[in-house]
């Protein structure tokens, strides 16, 4: 599993956190489609839950930025997006530009790379990671849900350190216009003592000699009302 450390994990230890979900976004996406041409009547609800998990990082990243830990992730998805538009949609069937990433030789990849980077864009590194997961399969012997098991694991631990980070005045802001996912995710690892956040107190004095008795007790919530139902 060396190799795999190698050529993935420094997509989430050794850049930023936007910059992460861009990568994986556009692997997700290369993958998914991939496998939805080659198996798709094989290809499982599971896949389709990553991809909606992956679609809801990238909605949380383009439109409520302040949610995500701060980086230069609006000037990477900046570069990155008409980079992907151009190699896709240049008369192009999407499946079968999907299918082109994967026949472009090491040599040329790595040009591509260098080239996307000179820019901020993360495109072709995005479709690296793609090409090494589709390797998982026969370089590991793994079945095609071992490696979507993989990638569900990177987006969870996304979504949880992304909801760690969110301060509660920001998930507060966003319950104007309606509840977040994020904000359930939050919630839950509090009630589960995932979060270091929120510290449980005594009651203050003045309440205590009142006899006051709170609406809400905390041992006592049902993880389904904070949204688990949605997983």
């Amino acid at each position: 599993m060396g190799e795999l450390s190698g050529d993935i994990m420094w997509s989430v230890r050794e850049v930023e956190f936007t910059h992460s979900v861009i990568l994986w976004h556009v692997a997700t996406e290369v993958v998914f489609h991939d496998d939805n041409h080659r198996y798709r009547a094989l290809l499982d609800p599971y896949c389709r839950i990553i991809k909606a998990l992956s679609d809801y990082m990238m909605y949380l990243f383009s439109l409520y930025p302040a949610m995500l830990p701060a980086g230069i992730g609006h000037i990477r998805l900046r570069d990155t997006c008409p980079e992907a538009m151009n190699f896709t949609l240049n008369n192009v069937q999407f499946k079968e530009a999907v299918r082109g990433l994967f026949g472009v030789d090491i040599r040329s990849r790595s040009f591509l790379i260098q080239m996307g980077s000179s820019r901020k864009s993360a495109f072709f590194e995005g479709c690296g990671i793609a090409n090494h997961l589709q390797s998982l399969v026969s370089m590991f012997q793994w079945d095609n849900q071992d490696k979507w098991k993989l990638i569900a694991d990177m987006w969870l631990d996304m979504l949880t350190y992304a909801a760690a980070q969110c301060s509660w005045k920001k998930h507060a802001r966003r319950l104007q216009y309606g509840d977040e996912f994020l904000t359930h995710v939050a919630l839950l690892m509090a009630h589960l003592g995932l979060s270091k956040k929120i510290q449980m107190v005594p009651l203050p004095k003045v309440l205590e000699e009142v006899d006051f008795e709170p609406n809400l007790h905390w041992d006592k919530l049902d993880p389904f009302l904070l949204g688990l139902n949605y997983i």
